[in-house]
């Protein structure tokens, strides 16, 4: 999580100002995917935490969830040095929180409301809420960012 939030942190750092901002395909701008990346990372990690203690819980969470479409809409507002602040202070967060884990808390089974038996454990959430997810925005942005390119 670290060197990926490293590795956006660059995009972000260099990304032309004028593309910050702007809505790309699928109508997301590169801010608004910070701004869900920074909501995220420490809303799982802290489920994580909560889940490991709760064998056979079930984890999941929809599209239009509230604070999903917050962070969103909050990131759509953020500038550059803001989004670098709080993505740092995301990443880091969430880094400690899953490093706190034991590998019997990781191993605690879960039910994933998606029906993915791969995430059915703290492990599953971890790679797939957090490590997968997030690899997946860091992508997401990449492409935003070169559809607006000349």
């Amino acid at each position: 999580m670290e060197a990926q939030a490293e590795a956006l942190r660059r995009r972000i750092v260099l990304a032309p100002p004028g593309a910050w901002q702007r809505s790309g395909p699928g109508g997301w701008s590169p801010a608004m995917v910070v701004g869900h990346i920074c909501e995220f990372l420490p809303y799982w990690a802290s489920r994580a935490v909560v889940l490991a203690a709760n064998p056979g819980a079930s984890w999941g969470r929809e599209e239009d969830d509230p604070d999903r479409s917050a962070g969103i809409q909050f990131g759509a507002s953020l500038d550059q040095p803001t989004a670098c602040e709080r993505l740092d202070r995301a990443a880091a967060a969430a880094s400690a929180a899953i490093r706190e884990l034991t590998p019997a808390q990781l191993a605690v089974p879960l039910q994933f409301t998606g029906g993915d038996p791969a995430r059915n454990s703290v492990a599953g959430l971890v790679e797939h809420a957090l490590c997968r997810h997030l690899e997946s925005h860091h992508a997401q942005l990449r492409r935003l960012l070169a559809s607006f390119a000349p």
